[in-house]
């Protein structure tokens, strides 16, 4: 069902990004190393993720970085361990001592899995199976520098394809390394994909299917209205439809309950990114001012002046990049956004300067 508020698992399912799965299936069956999957929150990164992998002909483990234990190192290489070894074909996996030098990793990391193997004997089995590890999320895991073991594997198992998604894109960026030459994935080619909002045209299209597919009649007006407000995120989009076809809610009920939660949702996601940041009120105000369309960065340094009296460059160059490497803005032409127009709600009704 198009309006299905889980990530999708079936094809038929998928909507909008027909030229980023064939691309995606392109690289499946030319196994491809390294690929990104990158866009802002809620624009279907993992349900296109979760079709293209089920939908290959390989062999795949699909991490949810932020469900797995990502501040462990060792704990997180065991769970990876056990993932790897549901998917993979042999009766036995014979238990072999890792101690992994300067050909793997830098460092020496000692890896003792109880009942089960190695990850280094996994992985020579899933290399030969031609695996597929896919990591949602996969900023997450620079708490444990899995950026080493990504290496690592990308080095020394050709057959292997790796995954990685990210909504923080800079951070993401910074977990491959692509401007630091001391990184460990710096240097390694990647394919890089990215999801992005749909068109207002593409957003009716999308409703007026999933409401077709539900035989559900809906007017034009209730159409506009929900894609005026609603911006093209994908995410919230489909749950706007869902309350309409499963939960039967009228168009204003449900429309109030996504924009409600939507709010409360990307609010909670910035209060955690802001929660130890003695700059707070300048990266709200920074939001506030560019959803107004003061979204240059001498409009943006003049507003703070104003604000706040003092404030250089270099201090506003850290807030603006930090609001981008967190993927609470875009930047496009020398020109800012707010990616999520439920966020812009979040904001003007949690902090009035």
């Amino acid at each position: 069902m198009l309006f299905d508020i889980i990530p999708k698992s079936k094809k038929t399912d998928l909507y909008g990004v027909d030229v980023l799965y064939n691309t995606l299936m392109e690289k499946y069956n030319d196994n491809t190393k390294l690929i990104v999957l990158s866009g802002l929150r809620r624009t279907g990164k993992t349900s296109l993720l979760k079709v293209s992998l089920n939908e290959s002909k390989r062999k795949f483990v699909f991490v949810d970085s932020r469900l797995a234990p990502y501040t462990d190192r060792n704990l997180f290489l065991e769970f990876l361990s056990k993932e790897i070894s549901k998917v993979i074909s042999t009766s036995k996996i014979s238990k072999v001592g890792l101690s992994v030098g300067n050909d793997l990793l830098k460092g020496k990391v000692d890896f003792q899995f109880n009942d089960y193997s190695d990850l280094l004997s996994i992985l020579k089995i899933a290399n030969d199976q031609k695996i597929i590890l896919a990591f949602d999320e996969a900023q997450y895991l620079a708490k444990i520098n899995f950026d080493e073991i990504i290496a690592s594997i990308f080095d020394n198992f050709n057959n292997i394809t790796l995954i990685l998604t990210g909504s923080e894109i800079g951070l993401l960026y910074d977990f491959l390394g692509t401007k630091n030459n001391k990184a460990p994935l710096f240097g390694r080619l990647f394919t890089e994909l990215t999801t992005e909002r749909f068109s207002k045209e593409k957003s009716i299209d999308f409703l007026k299917k999933g409401f077709e597919e539900n035989n559900l009649m809906i007017n034009n007006s209730e159409l506009y209205a929900t894609i005026d407000k609603l911006d093209g995120i994908i995410g919230w989009t489909t749950y706007y439809g869902y309350l309409r076809v499963v939960d039967r809610k009228t168009h204003l009920n449900a429309l109030e309950q996504v924009i409600n939660l939507g709010a409360k949702t990307a609010f909670e996601e910035l209060d955690k990114f802001l929660i130890n940041r003695k700059a707070r009120d300048k990266y709200l105000l920074l939001i506030k001012e560019i959803s107004l369309g003061n979204n240059t960065w001498t409009q943006l340094k003049k507003r703070l002046k104003q604000k706040f009296n003092k404030i250089n460059d270099s201090q506003l160059n850290t807030y603006i990049n930090a609001l981008l490497y967190h993927g609470f803005i875009e930047k496009k032409e020398r020109i800012y956004y707010v990616g999520d127009p439920l966020l812009i709600k979040a904001v003007f009704e949690n902090h009035i300067l």
